[in-house]
């Protein structure tokens, strides 16, 4: 997104993004969301799972070069580009109040739109959602909300003016355009890693996820079983 920034500035070095808003984004926005799915994402509910089908732990294939510049670079590099291009052509300079003509309002416009992918995304590749996990995705994200109209009033309560912050928040909150924008983008980036995840489930299901669909088969059965005053137990010994 800062990439193809460069190539719309005249090569001048202008930033589009303030120091502050930066910092936080891997500080804390996509910091706490990304360590919650590190340390309580799981494949399965329960280890028994996989304990009773040793060979999943060597389903997944091994990182390649072509599967690394495909999902790692090619990826983040069309989610960055819509991220990217639909403020930017979104920008006008006439009109009715209030407008996206200015660099601040078009970087946080950009800022807050990214977040959103990156969090769509591990909310996407995870398995497991606890209750942590949720509280932690979901409030990183919104918590940029009220990022927008607290950081001008920390600045002005600390006496410092800055062009970036005054104004930009009040002024993209009240704007329909901005939050078209955001819709747009996340409609594009979400609705086709929405559509890639669904045709792997259906078409291509990975060993783990043949693992999962049996637990909760088995639970179904399990609370039927129940409900018919059995003991509970699944019946039958299933193996992907």
């Amino acid at each position: 997104m800062l990439f193809l920034f460069q190539f719309c500035n005249g090569y001048s070095g202008q930033a589009l993004l303030d120091g502050v808003t930066s910092a936080f984004y891997n500080a804390f926005f996509t910091a706490l969301p990304a360590g919650m799915f590190a340390g309580l994402d799981r494949p399965v509910r329960r280890l028994s799972t996989l304990e009773a089908h040793p060979a999943a732990y060597n389903a997944r294939p091994a990182l390649t070069a072509a599967s690394f510049w495909r999902t790692s670079i090619g990826t983040g590099a069309a989610h960055g580009a819509v991220a990217f291009a639909v403020p930017y052509a979104g920008i006008r300079v006439r009109g009715r109040r209030p407008s996206h003509d200015d660099v601040w309002s078009l970087g946080k416009t950009m800022f807050i739109a990214i977040i959103g992918v990156v969090s769509a995304e591990i909310g996407l590749c995870a398995r497991y959602w606890t209750l942590p996990f949720t509280l932690v995705l979901f409030g990183s994200y919104f918590a940029t909300w009220p990022w927008l109209a607290l950081l001008p009033l920390l600045y002005r309560a600390a006496g410092k003016w800055d062009i970036a912050q005054a104004g930009v928040g009040a002024n993209l909150l009240a704007s329909p355009l901005f939050w078209a924008e955001l819709a747009l983008v996340y409609a594009i980036t979400i609705g086709t890693r929405l559509a890639e995840h669904g045709g792997c489930w259906l078409l291509r299901p990975r060993d783990d996820m043949v693992l999962a669909e049996m637990e909760e088969v088995e639970e179904r059965e399990a609370k039927a079983a129940a409900a018919r005053g059995g003991d509970g137990a699944p019946g039958g010994d299933r193996r992907a």
